[in-house]
């Protein structure tokens, strides 16, 4: 259960700053302005990324891993976040970056991590004095390939929080819970800044997000691939982390081809390239995620095949991406034209004459999300002291938005209905107190809540409430989930997972549409959220 504590703890200390950092980011100079490289418009607050590292440090301090090089990782990621926020703060010089990355590659490969074993050369270790300094230029090449990618409303930590994923199940495949919760406190920290940094983003994780991020998930895959599963085969580096460094290497490669520095900037990223063609925002970022879906899912479905198939696998995928958008640049390709207008409006106007069906809807869902959480703070025999002091805080939290400034109240009251509902997911996985209902018709009625949204949906103008590429992530995590709990033979943790997946992503769509339509749609959610988090803190502290 640890897992699931890491995440859930990583998730609401990132939740929680981003508002408040947000609010502070001129003050600490943490701001991104629009040039011509970019895609946004504006100021940005580029703080992010503190809150990624903030959250992730906060569950690891309380799930401390009980393992010398895992603590030296996480050293090694304090390293990068923090010449990353020095560059955020007052754009350092690149050479300063890469020492900072250097420091941290040899922290972690002087404690042992090391990429040992290599394709087509066997079962035996290579020597130190080839792995080492191969390690430390894969963790420096992945780390500068996941901030060089975050162009993008989502982009970098969408695509990082694929990979993740799928090492905390293969992690937890392989039996080290310790790795899984290491992973699920990434994880936990990842999903509460998507929250913010869905397009249209209203914070950027700057370089303190996207080098912290690549760094773990480059440690942790070969954590993974070298000294936890010695049956994987260690040429899954390149399908777990692959997209980046494509894009990476054939940027730099177009850069030498036409006489510049590889590391000036451009607009040749596969990412700008995408917009190029045409492609929207969204759209743009949903073909990376699912290229990187694509890959991630390749790379466990092969994961103990022989050296030649893997690598061959990663061969085509490459050849293939950089011949498409070879290819299409030489003959001008475009999805649209550049004038072409993209409609706002494709749902049902028939349903929307039914005289206030609509407003009926929408107070049947937060009727329904609302009872979930009561039901919820109710139904488990007994409350941990540790979710009784988590539900204290936020009911004090929640009380004191009550009174906070108009411009903090709104925002506040979001979290709250967000992290109520994550304590309420949790709790659902303790022992029922009533025997009245069993997990499958728990799902039932989440289930016949999401039917309820979609129906809400198809009543609601596109402009108010639209699919994003977070969608993409949140529909590819729960299938991922409920597949891979069916193959499992740990039946009863399988069982939990799928249930946490459908549940979460079912409250969260509810809570996100919502809130989507302003304060006026909040009426009764928030009053649920602080009566669920006082039946939480009484029950918990009480059992203490």
């Amino acid at each position: 259960m640890s897992f699931f504590s890491s995440f859930f703890v990583a998730l609401l200390v990132c939740m929680l700053l981003v508002p408040l950092l947000m609010r502070y980011s001129v003050a600490l100079g943490l701001t991104d302005e629009a040039n011509d490289r970019k895609v946004h418009d504006g100021v940005v607050p580029r703080c992010g990324g503190i809150a990624i590292v903030a959250g992730f440090i906060a569950s690891m301090a309380l799930f401390w891993p009980r393992d010398p090089l895992a603590l030296m990782i996480v050293v090694g990621g304090l390293v990068i976040a923090l010449f990353g926020f020095l560059d955020d703060r007052s754009d350092l010089d690149y050479r300063w970056k890469f020492f900072g990355q250097l420091i941290a590659s040899v922290l972690v490969v002087s404690s042992g991590l090391h990429i040992d074993v290599w394709p087509f050369m066997g079962i035996d270790a290579v020597p130190l004095y080839f792995s080492a300094p191969v390690t430390v230029i894969f963790l420096i090449g992945v780390t500068n390939a996941m901030n060089l990618s975050d162009g993008l409303d989502g982009l970098a930590a969408g695509a990082c929080l694929i990979t993740l994923v799928a090492l905390a199940w293969l992690f937890w495949s392989a039996g080290n819970s310790v790795m899984v919760t290491f992973a699920m406190a990434a994880i936990g920290s990842v999903c509460g800044f998507l929250r913010f940094n869905n397009h249209p983003a209203v914070v950027f994780m700057g370089d303190t997000g996207s080098q912290f991020l690549g760094f773990i998930t480059a440690c942790l895959a070969i954590y993974l691939c070298q000294r936890t599963d010695l049956a994987l085969n260690p040429a899954l580096l390149l399908l777990l982390v692959g997209l980046p460094i494509l894009d990476t290497l054939t940027v730099m490669l177009w850069r030498i081809r036409t006489g510049r520095s590889p590391f000036s900037p451009d607009r040749n990223h596969f990412h700008h390239r995408l917009l190029d063609f045409g492609l929207l925002h969204y759209e743009a970022v949903s073909v990376i995620y699912v290229a990187q879906i694509l890959l991630v899912a390749m790379a466990v479905a092969i994961r103990y095949q022989g050296d030649g198939l893997v690598v061959g696998v990663y061969a085509v995928f490459a050849v293939v991406v950089v011949s498409f958008f070879r290819v299409a640049r030489q003959r001008g390709f475009r999805v649209r034209a550049e004038d072409a207008a993209v409609s706002g409006e494709r749902r049902n106007n028939w349903l929307r004459k039914f005289p206030g069906l609509q407003g009926f809807m929408v107070r049947l869902t937060e009727l329904l999300a609302s009872g979930f959480l009561i039901f919820a703070a109710i139904y488990p025999k007994a409350v941990d002291e540790q979710l009784g002091l988590s539900a204290a805080i936020m009911a004090a939290i929640a009380m004191a938005a009550g009174i906070a400034p108009a411009q903090w109240r709104d925002n506040l009251f979001r979290v709250i209905v967000y992290i109520t509902g994550i304590a309420a997911v949790y709790a659902l996985l303790g022992e029922p107190r009533f025997n009245l209902l069993q997990n499958w018709q728990i799902n039932a009625y989440m289930i016949g809540l999401g039917l309820c949204l979609v129906f809400t949906v198809r009543l609601t103008r596109r402009e108010v409430f639209q699919t994003s590429p977070l969608d993409i992530l949140i529909v590819t995590f729960v299938l991922a989930v409920v597949i891979a709990s069916s193959l499992t033979e740990r039946s009863e943790l399988s069982t939990q997972l799928a249930d946490t997946a459908i549940r979460l992503a079912v409250f969260f769509y509810v809570s996100e549409f919502l809130s989507s339509r302003g304060t006026e749609s909040l009426r009764l959610l928030p009053m649920a959220a602080m009566g669920a988090l006082t039946i939480l803190a009484a029950r918990g502290l009480m059992a203490g």
